[in-house]
């Protein structure tokens, strides 16, 4: 156990100072397994930061090419002109999904929907 926690601690470049085999005390061990949490946190917050820092890298990398082929090569930026109807055919589907009517809505405004029988024409 000793022996994986020092390869992480080598992983992230950092030295985690926990030896289970010293001190068998119940109060000691407690206090290291503080510490390895303390450590696990430090590293699961580094590794989130390093990959939000890839992930915005990559989407400017994304923005980058698509700008550099919109100012040069717009034949790149409509490989297939059919993927493009696709997805305008799938948006519009979803926008005009089927809205079933609401009855009780329904009800509560038949009255103010009634044709008029007699217009006052004066």
């Amino acid at each position: 156990m000793n022996e994986e926690i020092r390869n992480i601690g080598k992983l992230y470049q950092m030295e985690i100072k926990v030896n289970f085999e010293e001190h068998k005390m119940v109060k000691t061990i407690k206090e290291k397994i503080e510490t390895i949490q303390e450590y696990q946190k430090m590293i699961y917050k580094a590794r989130k930061l390093e990959n939000k820092i890839t992930h915005r890298q990559e989407i400017e990398n994304h923005i980058e090419r698509r700008y550099n082929n919109f100012a040069s090569n717009t034949k790149k930026m409509i490989d297939k002109p059919t993927e493009i109807k696709d997805e305008i055919k799938k948006y519009f589907e979803k926008w005009t999904k089927h809205n079933p009517i609401n009855m009780e809505e329904r009800e509560k405004w038949e009255e103010v929907y009634k044709p008029i029988e007699r217009i006052d024409e004066s």
